[in-house]
């Protein structure tokens, strides 16, 4: 999944449509959590483990379950922490990470030009930075059953579609109700 309301804000010439599924960042999270340099994002990437990534999935994208068809999906990520290109990859990544904290994207919804629409699994609860909230902060991070309204209040131009019960893949948790809401996207 690639993550282009950048792209959309700077480029609107050069965008039909821009379509998101539950994108990380539909939060300012800096608002909510202490800053973490790219250091520690690296030092926590090259920690992870083909354990520690199925957890992480597991726990964030569905609901606690678990089967062969997403055990597979774990098959790239687990190659690259095997792989010789790993620190590289993980360097990458903490960059991603630094991205995600400090160049909020969402603050600038409301100047799309361009026809967008999200669509997001409700269930969803990926919440970056949770385990260092700032003190006194009581925002939950990650309740996309909130976002989508959250996001329209920034921009009412923005379509949303809702897939109640489904987490943060929708379109791997249930293609068939995912591609009924996505097809209505396209057009």
């Amino acid at each position: 999944m690639i993550y282009t309301p950048r792209f959309a804000l700077d480029y609107p010439e050069a965008t039909e449509k821009l379509i998101l599924i539950n994108p990380i960042g539909l939060e300012n999270y800096l608002n909510f959590v202490h800053y973490k340099d790219v250091g520690f994002f690296y030092r926590n990437e090259l920690k992870k483990t083909p354990e520690k990534i199925k957890d992480c999935q597991q726990k964030n994208y569905y609901d606690g379950k678990w089967n062969e068809r997403y055990d597979a999906l774990t098959i790239p990520l687990v190659g690259w922490v095997k792989g010789p290109d790993w620190k590289n990859i993980a360097f990458v990544n903490a960059l991603t990470y630094d991205m995600i904290f400090t160049q909020p994207v969402v603050e600038e919804f409301k100047n799309l030009k361009v026809q967008s629409v999200i669509i997001l699994g409700t269930r969803d609860r990926t919440g970056p930075g949770r385990n260092w909230m700032k003190a006194g902060v009581d925002y939950e991070l990650g309740r996309y059953d909130r976002l989508g309204e959250r996001i329209q209040k920034r921009n009412s131009a923005i379509m949303l579609y809702e897939l109640d019960g489904l987490g943060h893949l929708p379109q791997i948790e249930d293609f068939n109700r995912f591609k009924t809401i996505f097809l209505k996207a396209l057009p």
